[in-house]
């Protein structure tokens, strides 16, 4: 949150935070709404996600279908999910504003 905080206002990029939850409990971690459009981030500290890792982000896009999403996780192979950008935490960091433009 501080890493996205701190990209946000040092490129006054103008998005607002959010966190997103159902009722049944399906969430997206971090969520970015601007004028430069909608950002779904989740973070997994697993080394692999598999297909229910990302139930909550795809309920996220079924609801937001023009929102970009994005999973960070602990492994190191970035591949893209049905459009979910699945990446290695630390090339996330890295490359933050590439996945914020």
């Amino acid at each position: 949150m501080q890493h996205l905080r701190a990209w946000n206002d040092y490129e006054r990029a103008g998005y607002e935070l959010y966190y997103w939850r159902t009722r049944t409990g399906l969430e997206g971690d971090f969520v970015l709404y601007g004028e430069r459009g909608i950002r779904c981030f989740e973070i997994k500290r697993a080394r692999d996600v598999r297909g229910a890792d990302l139930r909550g982000i795809r309920a996220f896009l079924a609801d937001y279908p023009m929102a970009k999403a994005t999973v960070f996780y602990g492994g190191k192979r970035r591949r893209n999910e049905d459009g979910i950008e699945v990446v290695p935490f630390d090339e996330g960091l890295v490359r933050l504003g590439e996945f914020l433009v």
